[in-house]
């Protein structure tokens, strides 16, 4: 999925590399209408992937961070 417009202009204005991984919840993982949400993993798939990426895309000795933004978080421009 592309990033919209509005969230490529905030991680331009980081001016540092940055990689956007987005990866949604498949619908077998999601509550149902009846269900708790506290039954279901959050952000398991996301944690792991951005996990992957870390460790197939950096070197053992190069700092990189990782950064789990959702819509619950506020982003001062």
């Amino acid at each position: 999925t592309k990033t919209s417009e509005r969230l490529d202009r905030l991680l331009r204005s980081f001016h540092l590399p940055i990689v956007h991984l987005n990866e949604a919840t498949p619908e077998y993982l999601k509550p149902t209408a009846n269900e708790s949400t506290w039954r279901r993993p959050r952000g398991m798939l996301q944690r792991n992937r951005g996990l992957q990426w870390l460790r197939s895309e950096t070197k053992i000795d190069e700092d990189a961070l990782v950064y789990f933004a959702d819509d619950d978080n506020t982003y001062h421009w």
